[in-house]
């Protein structure tokens, strides 16, 4: 019994541990949330949201036109305002920019163009943000959409997932670096899609783990066995 139990112990101890790594969903915390929408006929909108509304206009002005350069084209309709969804809470207040560029979804080419947005909100010589959400709403991936993007250098982490048509397809950005030119990230992946699940680290397949479940399970049933031999009254004998 004793065998058993820390067996199955070990194995969720191993299972809470590698569903808990490895996926910035979980670890970082965004400063902005960058959403993307396609226009039917137009240019495609996009809302920034800073987390914090003390972050600088100028600042995030300066970011809208970055990205706008990235696209070689401008911002139309740009405006950036404090949004408070609760004005007796200051919680509830945060900086807001929007505005639409064309370029950032390209269906044809199934192009979601995160590295764009990426080099844009990395600030060189100043203050940037370091973890950015990136939601390309009601986009579905194909095989040419990035999913992972992780350099060993460190100038940037990118991880995406797939929940809903609705929701779209959604990144989390991590920025390593003040230098935009570092940050090379492809238009389109290596031929995988983000996965269509919601956005949760999955841990894969470890068939240690397997081994030590069937082993396990084995050392039950042969205990349970053994307790059942003991147990059962010898032939020819009358319980007491």
């Amino acid at each position: 019994m004793r065998l058993a139990a820390v067996l199955f112990a070990a194995v969720l101890t191993t299972l809470a541990s590698a569903q808990s790594s490895g996926s910035l969903f979980r670890s970082e915390r965004p400063d902005l949330t960058v959403v993307v929408r396609k226009h039917a006929i137009g240019p495609d909108l996009v809302e920034v949201t800073a987390q914090d509304a003390k972050y600088p206009p100028e600042l995030l002005e300066e970011q809208v036109n970055r990205l706008a350069q990235e696209l070689q084209t401008t911002p139309t309709g740009l405006r950036i305002f404090v949004h408070e969804i609760d004005p007796k809470n200051p919680s509830l207040k945060f900086l807001r920019a929007t505005f639409s560029v064309p370029g950032l979804i390209d269906r044809t080419e199934g192009t979601l163009r995160v590295g764009a947005i990426a080099r844009a909100f990395a600030h060189k010589g100043g203050e940037r943000s370091d973890v950015l959400m990136v939601q390309f709403a009601g986009e579905q991936p194909s095989k040419k959409t990035v999913s992972r993007f992780e350099p060993k250098d460190g100038t940037v982490a990118i991880q995406g997932t797939f929940e809903s048509p609705t929701h779209g397809v959604e990144y989390r950005v991590k920025i390593g670096t003040d230098d935009p030119n570092k940050i090379n990230v492809p238009d389109r992946g290596p031929g995988t899609a983000p996965a269509k699940a919601p956005p949760k680290p999955v841990a894969t397949v470890d068939w240690t783990l397997i081994a030590l479940l069937v082993v396990a399970a084995l050392a039950m049933g042969a205990l349970v066995y053994s307790l059942l031999l003991r147990a059962r009254p010898k032939t020819g004998q009358r319980p007491r």
